[in-house]
C-alpha cells in the first residue's frame, strides 16, 4: 500500500474550457454598434463567460477564477 501512495500524483487538474468565436461576436458587434474594439470583444466573452460558467441556480461565476487566453496562450 505504502508504494501506490508514493507513486500518486501530488494534485489532479480538472479543466473546463468554452470557446467563443471572435468573428461571430465582432458580427454581433457590429450589428448593434458599427464599429468593434477589442475591449468591447473582450467585455462580450466575459458576459458569456459569466453565463455559460454560472451554475444556473442563481450563482454567479467569479471570472478572476477564469483564465482567457487566444488560440497562442496570450492572456486577455
Amino acid at each position: 500500500m505504502e508504494d501506490e501512495a508514493e507513486s500518486l500524483p501530488e494534485r489532479i487538474n480538472v479543466t473546463k474550457v468554452i470557446t467563443y468565436d471572435v468573428e461571430s461576436i465582432c458580427e454581433q458587434i457590429s450589428e448593434d454598434a458599427g464599429e468593434v474594439t477589442l475591449e468591447e470583444v473582450i467585455q462580450r466573452i466575459h458576459l458569456y463567460a459569466k453565463d455559460d460558467f454560472s451554475c444556473g441556480y442563481g450563482h454567479e461565476a467569479n471570472l478572476r477564477d477564469l483564465i482567457f487566453t487566444d488560440e497562442n496562450g496570450e492572456e486577455y
